[in-house]
């Protein structure tokens, strides 16, 4: 627990084993960087009592997704809450490693050379209707780091709030392999076509 100003903060940060130092030390360091008051357990001095009544929540989760020959995906599960139930933030990010080359997968290393648009024009025309109904034009829709591989496709994940969705969730557009293996670097293709 930390306490400050605005009051005393809760925090839950899950991490997992992977069996592999490299990936153990970038999700460790990772929520240490993410939550560097949960590992230095701050307390104010003189805090009123009314201030410390006041708890919010931090939590943090590593969880494994997949894995694909050399490629392995996890997501990291964060949510922050106030006493205010309306009040919050929920956030799931998706990161995905070549575990031969020890290294995390953005989605520069994952497309061939100049295929940024193709894809996104293909996500946003696969997507249209979706999209429109959240007001979302082709000119202000982004790729993303976030995304998963999943049996079927690659499924690039969005904040609601990215869209104007007034909820705590995460949206997702998926895409067919068949549909963007030609935009794929063959060594980011999964191995389970």
């Amino acid at each position: 627990e930390s306490c400050d100003v605005e009051g005393c903060t809760q925090y839950q940060l899950k991490t997992l084993q992977t069996g592999e130092n490299w990936l153990d030390d970038y999700f460790s360091q990772r929520i240490q960087r993410t939550e560097p008051n949960a590992f230095n357990q701050l307390v104010q001095p003189n805090l009123s009592a009314q201030v410390k009544k006041i708890k919010h929540q931090r939590r943090m989760k590593v969880a494994f997704v997949g894995q694909w020959g050399k490629l392995a995906s996890f997501s990291i599960e964060s949510q922050y809450e106030t006493q205010n139930k309306y009040q919050g933030m929920y956030f799931k990010e998706y990161v995905n490693f070549d575990l031969i080359q020890k290294k995390r997968i953005s989605i520069d290393d994952l497309l061939k050379p100049n295929q940024e648009k193709k894809l996104l024009n293909l996500l946003y025309q696969q997507h249209e209707r979706r999209l429109k109904k959240y007001q979302e034009n082709v000119e202000k829709f982004k790729l993303t780091d976030n995304f998963y591989y999943q049996k079927q496709g690659i499924v690039f994940v969005y904040p609601a709030t990215d869209f104007n969705v007034k909820q705590k969730a995460m949206l997702e557009f998926e895409l067919a392999y068949a549909d963007v293996k030609a935009l794929i670097k063959p060594q980011y293709f999964p191995s389970i076509l």
